[in-house]
């Protein structure tokens, strides 16, 4: 595990690209990662132009991207438990499951995410 302060939603990345001051300065002095599933939630949206994909793989080569890899068993058995017991979709399992791995706060404006006890979770209104 490596020392990553926050770790981005979906739609604190696509706010965060977007250029949102607020979380900008926010994230401007830490490090940042995101899920794989973030990375994919954002390159799967309909009408995703070529200058949106650039600027998501220039911003990925930068930061922390954790993978899902099925011999990270801490990892999964985290996603696994908060799947199981808090009923959330998957991908928002991965997501508050990577937090929790990273020992990362989850930046998200996603309200699903606060029924997860123990993820720290910080909004960016």
């Amino acid at each position: 595990m490596n020392g990553i302060k926050y770790l981005l939603d979906t739609n604190a990345l696509i706010s965060f690209l977007q250029g949102n001051p607020k979380l900008r300065e926010l994230t401007s002095r830490t490090s940042l990662g995101i899920s794989i599933i973030s990375v994919l939630e954002f390159l799967s949206f309909t009408g995703i132009k070529e200058p949106d994909k650039k600027l998501l793989l220039d911003f990925i080569s930068k930061i922390d991207v954790t993978e899902l890899a099925s011999d990270n068993l801490q990892l999964l058995d985290i996603i696994t438990d908060i799947r199981a017991n808090f009923k959330v979709k998957l991908p928002d399992a991965i997501i508050a499951g990577t937090a929790i791995y990273k020992n990362a706060v989850l930046i998200t404006n996603d309200k699903d995410f606060v029924k997860i006890s123990m993820l720290k979770i910080r909004d960016f209104n």
